[in-house]
């Protein structure tokens, strides 16, 4: 068994007739685990008259309940206690006790008495003062209290308190990441108004002249969604007939929910982080945001989607220009928000409203050609139109919705040539 002892010088008590004892060390320290001896030499005086004076009854105490427990019943000791010595039934003037005890226990810290009793009429002695045993320990693992129990949340105020059985008492370090934090003296740690920034695992370390230990706590701190950023892919032009993706994301904890809206509709458009829209059209074009949500709050964030047109309207009264330079085709109905064109030429002008689904791919030109005409009725005009509907187009493109066309058409003689602007 291991053995650490501390000795200090014996006492001696002697007493009247005879009486005394001296105790061997009188003070130990040792660790929790070890094995200690204390030892008591002891005298008493002969009865005289020839009588033998006999020890009848030794015993090692700590504890006394109006008599001595003697250390071999008391429970706690059980299976830990040694008594040596030329003590016991012996007739002796001059006699000791030794005691071990193993496996050193923190309860094992107290002082320890011998007594004898002897065959003398009251012939019974305690020795004084006794040993003073103190068993050591280095700290156990450390427990790590939070106060407020419960939840952590942001701005709220918390403290991280941690304690470990330690003999003699441990000093605490807390350390996050490697990091000395600053403590309070009692080995607590604390949040004024704790952040987002502060969820981590924390340690904290428990340390004594004896050895050390520690344990780990991580802090979840939970707060609301962020303002959520949005986004549209792929980027660029959004034309009609392809998809897209609105795509929103907030940093929140516990994670947040996304629900898209368009704007002044109650209804939601989707839910989830990704609003995705396929074959889109000019109706999709407008405001939508995106509101993430979780049980500490709520946060959104806006977007503009613009949807540029592909297809131009053109009316009934310019059916005939389909001859010209076959710049004109039927195709499928587009609500574009044209609301009129005008025709202009030297012998009149006359407004018409737009009614037909007649239209003019704007991605069909890339190329600007010019065309003679010779037909210079009023109904019947040929112009250069290729590069000017992709001239057209790119401004529609840029600026998104185009609410007027004009066509003018100069007579020239031979020939005739005509213009036409986008208005927003």
């Amino acid at each position: 068994a291991d053995f650490l002892h501390i000795h200090l010088q014996g006492k001696m008590v002697q007493a009247q007739y005879g009486w005394g004892a001296t105790y061997t060390p009188t003070e130990i320290c040792a660790l929790k685990g070890s094995t200690v001896e204390m030892q008591c030499s002891y005298t008493y005086p002969n009865s005289g008259n020839y009588h033998v004076t006999r020890v009848e009854q030794a015993l090692w105490f700590s504890k006394e309940d109006k008599e001595p427990v003697d250390l071999r019943s008391d429970s706690e000791y059980e299976g830990r206690v040694e008594y040596h010595g030329n003590d016991l039934y012996y007739s002796s003037y001059k006699s000791y006790s030794r005691l071990r005890i193993s496996d050193l226990r923190e309860s094992d810290s107290a002082v320890y008495k011998f007594r004898f009793i002897t065959s003398q009429p009251e012939g019974r002695y305690t020795g004084e003062p006794g040993v003073s045993l103190t068993v050591t320990d280095a700290p156990k693992v450390p427990s790590v209290l939070v106060s407020p129990s419960g939840e952590i949340v942001e701005d709220s105020s918390v403290t991280l308190t941690c304690s470990s059985d330690a003999n003699p008492a441990a000093t605490y370090t807390w350390y996050k990441e490697n990091q000395t934090l600053l403590q309070l003296p009692d080995g607590s740690y604390h949040f004024t108004s704790i952040s987002s920034e502060d969820t981590g695992t924390y340690h904290c370390q428990s340390e004594n002249q004896y050895g050390q230990n520690s344990t780990s706590y991580f802090i979840d701190v939970q707060y609301p969604p962020k303002v959520p950023s949005v986004s549209v892919s792929p980027s660029g032009e959004i034309v009609e007939g392809s998809s897209v993706n609105l795509t929103c994301s907030s940093d929140a904890n516990p994670a947040a929910n996304y629900t898209w809206y368009k704007n002044n509709e109650a209804s939601p458009k989707a839910l989830g982080q990704t609003f995705t829209i396929t074959d889109i059209t000019s109706e999709h074009s407008g405001e939508y945001y995106c509101e993430v949500q979780n049980r500490r709050g709520h946060h959104r964030s806006t977007l503009q989607l613009n949807v540029a047109h592909i297809w131009m309207r053109l009316f009934p009264e310019l059916s005939s220009f389909y001859s010209f330079s076959q710049l004109l085709r039927r195709n499928s109905w587009n609500n574009s928000p044209f609301s009129q064109i005008f025709i202009h030429n030297s012998k009149k002008s006359h407004p018409m409203v737009q009614t037909s689904n007649f239209c003019v791919p704007i991605s069909f030109y890339p190329q600007t050609t010019h065309t003679s005409c010779q037909n210079t009725d009023y109904m019947s005009v040929c112009y250069t139109l290729e590069g000017l509907i992709q001239n057209t187009a790119t401004k529609m493109s840029t600026i998104g919705f185009i609410h007027s066309i004009s066509i003018f058409s100069t007579y020239t003689g031979s020939s005739a040539s005509a213009s036409a602007t986008a208005l927003a």
